[in-house]
This record gives C-alpha cells, structure tokens and sequence, in this order.
C-alpha cells in the first residue's frame, strides 16, 4: 500500500486546516491535501472563523479543486457562493462538499477563495475526512 505504515492502518482520518484571514480585495488559492496515496475523501467542511455575508456585488465564492501531482489541470468539484442572502456566522460548520472523491496518490485537494467584486473578508478552518483506498 503506502509509502508509510501510518497510511496502512484502517479508518478514516481528519485533516484540518485553517485558513488566513483572505482580505476582500483577494483572491487566493490554498493547498488543503496532498494524497499521500490513492485515497477517498469522504467529506470536506469548514468552520467559519468570522461571520461572512452574502453580496450581490461584492463577494467570495469557496471553490473546492481536485488538482494534479504539479498542482495544475484544476477542476472544480463543489463551490459555496456567498450571493445574497448566503450568510454564516462566526462558528457555523458549512459543509462544502459531502460526495466521496477519489484522489490519486500525489495528487491535491485545493480550495479558492475567489473574489467576487470588492469582495468580503473571509476566515475559516477546513476539515478533511479521508481514507486510503484498499
């Protein structure tokens, strides 16, 4: 199986990763994973660690990647678009996706935080559910 005995053991595993504070005038892409064999995530989720309000204008929209061993070939697989009337509170667990994804050994998980306008600050600690695949 893996490289290390610690990835063969069973049972799923949890990432968390927290996010600086990305300013409302930026765009910004982080690297939540990096498949440490071919793996499963079983879900992705993240506590808001300031409250975010929806704009129609002016936003962020939380776009979860799949990316490839380079980092490149980004494809989008869930997004949380703070449009009107999308609102969390400081605290609030939002789950951004909840699909089993399969990840190739190397491979990424990335989120962008994309502004959207003028944007809204955004803050939150991502928590990754995965497993190795048998």
């Amino acid at each position: 199986m893996g490289a290390s005995p610690y990835y063969d053991l069973p049972g799923t595993r949890r990432t968390i990763v927290p996010v600086d504070v990305v300013a409302a005038s930026a765009s910004t892409l982080f690297a939540l994973l990096r498949a440490p064999d071919a793996i499963t995530v079983e879900s992705v989720r993240y506590t808001a660690g300031i409250a975010h309000t929806g704009d129609a204008v002016n936003t962020k929209n939380v776009n979860l990647q799949t990316r490839n061993s380079t980092f490149g070939a980004a494809v989008e697989v869930a997004t949380r678009d703070y449009a009107a009337g999308t609102n969390d509170a400081a605290g609030d667990l939002v789950n951004l996706d909840t699909t089993e994804r399969d990840i190739a050994s190397g491979a990424f998980l990335a989120v962008q935080i994309e502004q959207v306008g003028a944007g809204i600050r955004f803050v939150a600690s991502f928590i990754i559910d995965w497993r190795v695949q048998e």
